[in-house]
């Protein structure tokens, strides 16, 4: 994904954020603190190949870039959440 939602989000250094990722087989989402801070249209299956492993913080395409941050807590669904 490299840049692919960067859209002028400032991260702090030494300061706790939230950072969520939607996908709803149409487009991916990302929230920075709560707030939708960029789209890209990505339609299509999400798919798992067990020979890669499941990563955070990683790109999987070119295992060239690497989140250069700590991450203390993190969840993932396999469904929708709703509120």
């Amino acid at each position: 994904m490299g840049n692919d939602f960067i859209s002028g989000a400032v991260v702090k250094a030494q300061k706790l954020q939230l950072a969520t990722f939607e996908y709803d087989n149409v487009n991916r989402y990302f929230y920075l603190n709560g707030a939708l801070n960029g789209t890209v249209s990505a339609a299509g299956n999400v798919t798992y190949n067990n020979t890669e492993g499941f990563c955070i913080g990683r790109d999987n395409r070119d295992y060239q870039d690497y989140l250069n941050a700590n991450v203390s807590i993190y969840q993932i669904y396999n469904s929708s959440l709703t509120t």
